[in-house]
C-alpha cells in the first residue's frame, strides 16, 4: 500500500450510501496498482454483511442521475472499466477494476454501485495516476486558428461578395527552460508541472502551487484545477517552490481540489435550477 501511495494519492472519497444499506456492508479505499498510459489495475476492498451475498450482486458505474447529484459529468473513458468481484488468498473480497486500453487521463473521477438484493452501495473515488517514467512534455494536439477575410465588391459593380476565404495554422504548446505554452483545453497543471521538473527535488503538488503563484492570471480564482488557455506559464524558481512544504503544499492541492468541486456541484444546481425554471 505504501508504494501505491507513492504513486497516487486520494483527492477525495466521498461515501453516498443509500438509507437502507447496512452498517456492515461498507465499499472501502481504492487501490491503484497501475500508472498513467497504462491499462488500469485497481481494487476496491468490500465488506458484506453476510458471507455469499456478494454471489448475486451487481457492480458497476452509477447511472448518470448519480453522477449528476454528485456534480460529477460522465466521461467516456469510465466506460472502457471492467468490475469484477474477486478474493485473495486470505480469502477478502475486492472488486477488480481493469480496462484493456491505457488510461491516458492522470485524473479518474466515478462512482461505484453495488447492487444487493435488498439494498444498495455507492462510493466516489477521485484519484490521479502518476506516470511510471520521468514524463516528456504535456500531451497536447495541434490548435488550429481561424482566420476569416472576406472581400467587399465595389459599388459599381454587382458581383455577389465571394465566400469567407479561411486560413488557419497550428499553435504547438512548447515546453522550454522559462516555461510552458500555450495552454491548452485538455492541460492539467499536473501534467505540466511534471514536465517543468521531472526530478524529485521537489513534489508536483510544490510545483503546481509555484506555478500559480508566479502565473496568477492565467488561473480562475487562482486555483490548480482552473487553468485557462491561451496562456504562457513561467517556470518557477526553486524559491518560490520551497515556500511551502511537500506535506503542506498536499494538503493545500486537495483543499483546492474539493473547493473545485463544490464550485462545480454549486454550478450543476443552478443548472438544474433553471432548467426547471424554463420549463414552467
Amino acid at each position: 500500500m505504501k508504494n501505491t501511495m507513492k504513486r497516487f494519492f486520494v483527492l477525495s472519497q466521498i461515501a453516498l450510501l443509500a438509507p437502507c444499506v447496512a452498517v456492515a456492508q461498507e465499499l472501502g479505499d481504492i487501490e491503484v496498482n497501475s500508472h498513467l498510459n497504462q491499462s488500469l489495475n485497481a481494487r476496491i476492498s468490500v465488506t458484506p454483511a453476510q458471507a455469499g451475498e456478494l454471489d448475486t450482486a451487481r457492480i458497476g458505474l452509477a447511472s448518470d442521475a448519480d453522477f449528476e447529484r454528485a456534480g460529477i459529468k460522465p466521461r467516456p473513458v469510465l466506460d472502457a472499466i471492467k468490475f469484477k468481484f474477486v478474493k485473495d488468498t486470505d480469502g477478502k473480497q475486492f472488486i477488480e477494476l481493469s480496462t484493456q486500453k491505457p488510461i491516458k487521463e492522470p485524473l479518474l473521477d466515478f462512482i461505484v454501485e453495488v447492487t444487493l438484493p435488498d439494498s444498495r452501495l455507492m462510493r466516489e473515488y477521485s484519484v490521479f495516476l502518476d506516470p511510471p517514467v520521468t514524463p516528456q512534455a504535456p500531451p497536447s494536439s495541434p490548435h488550429t486558428v481561424a482566420m476569416t477575410s472576406r472581400t467587399v465588391p465595389s459599388q459599381k459593380t454587382s458581383a455577389t461578395p465571394p465566400s469567407p476565404v479561411i486560413a488557419t495554422r497550428s499553435i504547438e504548446p512548447k515546453l522550454t527552460r522559462s516555461g510552458y505554452g500555450p495552454t491548452m483545453r485538455p492541460n492539467t497543471l499536473w501534467d505540466i508541472a511534471k514536465a517543468m521538473y521531472p526530478d524529485t527535488s521537489a513534489s508536483t503538488q510544490q510545483v503546481m502551487l509555484a506555478i500559480v503563484k508566479g502565473n496568477p492570471e492565467a488561473f480562475y480564482d487562482k486555483n490548480v484545477n482552473a487553468l485557462k488557455a491561451g496562456y504562457f506559464l513561467h517556470t518557477p524558481g526553486k524559491n518560490l517552490i520551497n515556500q511551502i512544504s511537500a506535506a503542506d503544499a498536499e494538503k493545500e492541492v486537495t483543499l483546492q481540489y474539493q473547493r473545485w468541486r463544490q464550485y462545480k456541484r454549486q454550478q450543476s444546481s443552478r443548472k438544474r435550477e433553471l432548467t426547471r425554471g424554463s420549463s414552467l
